[in-house]
Formats: C-alpha cells, structure tokens, sequence
C-alpha cells in the first residue's frame, strides 16, 4: 500500500470487537477489561481468524502499532499518519550550528598514512576525542550561557559497493588463514637454514604527538609527529626500530 493511513485502515478492517464475557484475575479480582479483539486475516476465498502474534508477524507490524490502531478502532477513530507534522522539540539556529561547525574546523586536521592514494579524507590528532572537543567547545561559550549543543555519533548509510566488499571481505577468510600457514611454514623453514633464510615482519606503529600534552591551547595547534617503523626477525627475535620527525602538512 502507498500510504501508513491506508495501511491503518485496512489493518483496522480485520479486527472484530466483542463484548468481553465475565472473567476474573488471578487473585479473584474482576477484569477492567469490557471489550475483546479478535485478528482476522483475508484470504482468497475467506476471513480467518489467527492469534494476536501470528496476526502482527503476517504484516511484520509492531506490537504497538497495532495496539494503537485497536484503541483507535475501539472509539471509532481511525488516526491518520502523524509523522512529521508535529515542530521538532529542539531545533537549533544556523548560529549555533555555524559555531560548532567553525569549533570542528579549528581543529589542525592531516592525511592519513594509510590509503593514500584511495582516499582525501582528513583525520583529527590522535590525542583528541569527541569529549575533549566539547570539554574546549564549553569552554569557549559564556560561562553563564547554557550550553545545550551536544556531539551525536556518526550514522553512515550503507552503499551496496560496501555490502559487496563487506562480502568478499568474510568470503576470503579462508585466504587469511593461508596467509598465516604460510608465515608458519617459512619461520619453520627459517628456523633450519642455519641463518641463510630470514623472515622478518614489519609494522608502522601509530603515529606520536611530540610533545604530549594535554594543555588546551595545544590542540589547536600544528603538531610534530613522530613516527616508528618497527621490523622484527621470526626466527632471531631481533627488533630494529625506524624513527623519524615530521609535520603532517593540511590540504587547503
């Protein structure tokens, strides 16, 4: 159906209203209830009557939606779809959206050295995080004025390039496995070469704010940061480590 208003009213057309016969609770009590519902479903050839949970899992309708259609119904309104026609509680003005937007602006932001080449996006300092941002953003407001802007976690709607790659991404675990047997047969074959093999492993640790602080002020600026590329013998045990001081440059 095209409408949630024509879904109400076709959903509302299979219920049945009967007056409830006396009943009593568990502890004797007389039910409150004065009015029983009895779900229906259409078929081709007749109307038949299903339970309440078979009823909401043949539409794939909730509990409540249903259940607000049925006290609709009893009263003989039948709502229609309220759904953005109410203001919203909390709207915030362009100013104050301008001022958190220009606050997450301020902050230096660099290229990552990963994917490079796949990818302009810019990445905050390591050292940052969602509540520090808003602990200096308070800080820059009037200590008088209410600060009621917050910072809501990052929804990313879901492309089908991504479902794809998501896809291959589980069907190749079995060639991570290999991956890591083939390390295991060359340590071993390493391991008898009486030092004429090596097998070595190699990783570029994250990258170091220098120097470390925690003073306000210093996330605001540019930062020098140190590198460490770490290589490590299989066989030898032997650890060398690569380090190297450099600013990350900011793409205009």
């Amino acid at each position: 159906m095209d409408s949630r208003d024509e879904q109400r009213r076709y959903l509302a057309s299979l219920l049945e209203f009967h007056m409830k016969s006396r009943t009593r609770t568990k502890n004797k009590s007389k039910s409150r209830r004065t009015i029983t519902v009895h779900y229906n479903i259409q078929t081709s050839t007749s109307r038949v009557g299903v339970r309440k949970q078979c009823f909401l899992t043949a539409f794939g309708e909730s509990r409540g939606f249903v259940n607000g259609i049925k006290n609709a119904s009893a009263n003989g309104i039948i709502l229609g779809d309220q759904r953005g026609r109410h203001p919203q509680a909390i709207k915030r003005s362009e100013g104050d959206i301008a001022l958190v937007r220009r606050h997450i602006l301020g902050f230096p932001a660099y290229e990552s050295h990963y994917s490079r080449q796949r990818s302009s996006k810019l990445c905050l300092g390591s050292d940052l995080n969602l509540e520090k941002m808003y602990e200096l953003y308070k800080q820059k407001l009037d200590s008088k004025k209410p600060c009621n802007i917050k910072f809501k976690n990052l929804h990313v709607d879901i492309c089908k390039t991504y479902d794809s790659f998501n896809v291959k991404t589980k069907a190749t675990q079995n060639n991570c496995n290999c991956h890591y047997e083939c390390k295991r047969r060359d340590k071993e074959m390493a391991a008898n070469a009486e030092g004429k093999i090596l097998v070595a492993v190699c990783d570029l640790h994250q990258c170091l704010p220098t120097p470390d602080l925690t003073s306000s002020i210093s996330f605001y600026k540019r930062k020098l940061w140190t590198f460490n590329l770490a290589v490590q013998g299989c066989t030898t045990g032997e650890n060398l480590c690569y380090m190297w001081n450099c600013y990350k440059e900011r793409k205009p």
